[in-house]
């Protein structure tokens, strides 16, 4: 009681700082607490202003944790009943056990579905959403069978239920444009899902969306969604289901990925063409039709397509060359020469060289160890020792005005490695380095810049002997419209400094 005592009334604080400090005594000593002052608690940090939110929402967690029963008898149910965009927060903070989780996924989704049976604007429901997908994976995160059967039985009816009356009550374009922002919350949960299924369920899931995607082509708004919530799942499910239906699946995301002209489904198909690519089996009949076929119609696209198709074409290639590449596959390395060569494209030069970033960055949506992707130990490393010296050959026999396309290709790759492999190479470097910082574009600059602030650490020396012109450019970027402002900027123009 005296903790109470102590903590209750600095909730009513006009100081936040005060306030916050109350909080994290409730936290701390939430488990003394009686029912009644639970209560009380809660009301009280659901009244608080929205500037002490991250010590409420922890406070919120320590009080459900300490009293599970009565905040899902009680406390939860009142939310649940009243639910809006404001009370969100509170709920997924108070739904960190199984059933309250459950019962407040299941909220969520109904409440969405009520909104788009009655034909209402969604936009502002993206919070709604969000609430639901990080209470699945409060749900997700107590993995018995029981909640990877309620998930399986409940949640993915409610998505796809939701999915359809969202559609079937679109009536203006600002509500189609509400569903393309809701909708990628529904995938991310659907992906969720997907990835705690057992073969049967996720099979039989995979099974009615890829015929739902067969049956559709109109090539109508729906479909750019239909796209986003099937590709969650290819993404999501365990490689045994990809291999049951890869006959089915390769052929449509091959399909959309290179000729679909509606950009959100061609990039939603080249990703689930990426997370088959990297299930299936290293010596499958299947990848053997990828490598042999798929590519080879990729590569006359990108030889005497038009400039619309080598663009879908060469996006298509990227993420089979990522797929390959993170898994060490042993046609990676052609598939990245490939790649190379198009730096000297004056069409798609430019775009090949940013691509060497998508094939090294870490993606949240696909590839992860949850979606059960096959992703090799130090295949960044491996990329940079056979890539960058290829690339630097390059660099000595190309046209000046592809020239650039080898600089940036090389300044993704170098951003991808470890800071010591960087440390290594970057004063063999330095040339082409200062070669960007001269020429290059906006975003190709910054990188340059960034490599550079390395350098005044790793090689002052070199830096040192080259100041003057270095200065200079530095100098020049300061000035609008230069994109590089503030600290990083002026980390940099201090490191000569340090040389003197």
């Amino acid at each position: 009681e005296s903790l109470y005592g102590v903590f209750y009334p600095t909730l009513w604080a006009e100081d936040s700082e005060l306030k916050c400090l109350g909080l994290s005594g409730i936290s701390k000593v939430a488990q003394f607490l009686s029912d009644k002052e639970v209560s009380l608690c809660v009301q009280r940090i659901l009244a608080i202003s929205s500037d002490t939110s991250k010590y409420s929402c922890t406070a919120l967690k320590s009080l459900a944790d300490s009293h599970s029963k009565l905040v899902a008898e009680t406390i939860l149910p009142g939310l649940l009943d009243s639910l809006s965009t404001d009370s969100v927060d509170a709920v997924v903070s108070l739904s960190t056990q199984s059933h309250t989780a459950a019962t407040t996924l299941q909220a969520l989704l109904g409440h969405l579905s009520s909104l788009s049976t009655a034909g209402v604007d969604l936009s502002g429901t993206e919070g709604l959403a969000t609430a639901a997908g990080e209470v699945l994976v409060g749900v997700y995160s107590q993995g018995d069978e029981a909640v990877k059967f309620y998930l399986y039985q409940q949640v993915i009816p409610q998505v796809l239920l939701l999915y359809r009356n969202i559609f079937a009550n679109a009536q203006t374009l600002s509500a189609l444009r509400s569903i393309n922002r809701l909708v990628k919350y529904l995938a991310d949960l659907l992906r969720r899902v997907a990835q705690t299924l057992n073969f049967q369920q996720a099979s039989g899931l995979l099974s009615d969306l890829l015929q739902s995607c067969l049956q559709d082509a109109s090539g109508a708004v729906e479909q750019v969604e239909l796209v986003a919530l099937f590709t969650a799942v290819v993404v999501g499910v365990v490689p045994e289901v990809v291999w049951s239906h890869a006959s089915l699946l390769l052929p449509l995301l091959f399909k959309l990925g290179c000729h679909c002209t509606c950009s959100p489904s061609q990039l939603q198909a080249a990703k689930g063409y990426c997370a088959v690519i990297n299930k299936l089996q290293a010596d499958g009949v299947h990848m053997k039709s990828v490598l042999d076929d798929d590519m080879t119609v990729l590569r006359e696209i990108l030889s005497c397509g038009s400039h619309a198709a080598k663009h879908r074409a060469l996006s298509l290639w990227m993420w089979l060359t990522k797929a390959l590449v993170v898994r060490s596959h042993p046609s990676a390395r052609k598939a990245v020469m490939q790649v190379v060569d198009l730096l000297k494209d004056r069409d798609v030069g430019l775009e090949a060289a940013n691509g060497f970033q998508l094939l090294l960055s870490d993606c949240s949506d696909l590839l992860t160890a949850l979606d059960h992707a096959n992703v090799k130990l130090m295949y960044k490393q491996k990329f940079y020792e056979e890539v960058v010296p290829v690339l630097r050959e390059g660099i000595a026999s190309v046209q000046s005005e592809t020239r650039q396309n080898y600089l940036v290709a090389i300044m993704h790759t170098l951003q991808a490695v470890p800071v010591q492999v960087r440390v290594e190479e970057l004063p063999s470097l330095f040339p082409l380095i200062m070669e960007l910082l001269e020429c290059g574009s906006g975003s190709v600059k910054v990188s340059a810049v960034e490599q550079m602030e390395e350098l005044v650490t790793a090689a002052p020396l070199l830096v040192g002997s080259h100041l003057p012109t270095l200065v200079s450019e530095l100098l020049a970027l300061a000035l609008p419209p230069s994109p590089l402002r503030g600290v990083r900027l002026k980390s940099i123009l201090l490191g000569p400094q340090k040389l003197s």
